[in-house]
């Protein structure tokens, strides 16, 4: 019994690990906008790390051509392995719960 405990605890801490980012991608319907993730510039569809951090909630700022300028801030998920880890083993993952989605679309309201 104890084997097999052990055994469970060293795949769950080898396979949800302590995940402190995610890779973000942005996607919206104006096809080429530029995107500006806490100060840094990036293209559609390029990938950003941003923290899963609760205190972290990026700004973001959407531009293209022929669209109105989009202000806000990324959508968050809850992040399943952490907060397993976090009820589990070490609470201190629960810091880490609340993280950016891995896929943000982003819908851009065509100029007047």
């Amino acid at each position: 019994m104890k084997r097999t405990m052990l055994i469970i605890l060293v795949v769950l801490l080898l396979g949800t690990g302590c995940v402190s980012t995610t890779m973000v991608r942005f996607e919206t319907n104006a096809g080429d906008a530029t995107i500006t993730v806490e100060g840094k510039e990036i293209q559609e569809h390029e990938g950003i790390r941003l923290s899963n951090a609760a205190w972290k909630n990026p700004d973001i700022m959407v531009e293209a051509e022929g669209y109105k300028t989009y202000y806000g801030e990324v959508e968050r998920e809850i992040k399943v392995a952490n907060a397993i880890f976090g009820a589990l083993l070490w609470p201190f993952s629960w810091l880490y719960v609340w993280g950016p989605e891995a896929h943000q679309f982003i819908v851009l309201r065509e100029l007047d």
